[in-house]
């Protein structure tokens, strides 16, 4: 989410002044220049010995494949994981847009409450894995029933939203539903 808060927080600014296609590619110098140096100085540790499985585990019925794909928590998890990434995505993707276009904001002071969001994403993702760890002796589902419930909450507030609200009370919302529909996967 840092990134993306980086992203939200500067790229708009970049493409009123420069464009949109400039800005991106612009956008794209540090990534290209993070996999330059990757590819130069990242190197694999060597294995100590090849005693890994082979594709696919070990044969038969007792196979770790089959036994994750066997198992009701997983499942459960993954679907989980299916909803709320559908949210934070959604929610990413469109918030701007949502508050440029259909309630009027400034594509900056849009663009702005989507990197607070993301902010609150940074933050929730730390939060929430303290909170498992130290409140709920390493237990995820309640953190996860916490986030998915305030982030619904949160979500049926959208409508309410407006141009005229106060900043601050704007900025809340914002890292409040960051906190809980980006920085769920902290856990």
């Amino acid at each position: 989410p840092m990134g993306g808060a980086l992203g939200a927080w500067l790229l708009p600014l970049r493409a009123l002044r420069v464009g949109w296609r400039r800005a991106t590619a612009l956008g794209a110098l540090p990534l290209m220049a993070l996999m330059v140096a990757t590819l130069g100085f990242y190197r694999d540790a060597p294995l100590a010995g090849d005693d890994r499985p082979g594709p696919g585990g070990t044969k038969g019925a007792g196979s770790p494949m089959r036994a994750v794909l066997a198992n009701r928590d997983v499942w459960a998890i993954s679907l989980a994981a299916l909803l709320f990434a559908f949210v934070q995505l959604s929610w990413i993707a469109f918030l701007v847009l949502y508050l440029r276009e259909a309630l009027g904001f400034p594509v900056l002071r849009a663009a702005r409450l989507l990197a607070a969001g993301q902010v609150g994403g940074v933050i929730g993702r730390v939060a929430s894995g303290v909170v498992s760890d130290r409140v709920f002796g390493g237990r995820r589902l309640p953190v996860l029933l916490i986030a998915g419930g305030t982030t619904a909450l949160l979500t049926l507030t959208m409508p309410w939203i407006s141009a005229e609200m106060p900043a601050p009370l704007l900025v809340a919302l914002m890292v409040l539903y960051g906190m809980t529909a980006i920085g769920w996967n902290g856990v």
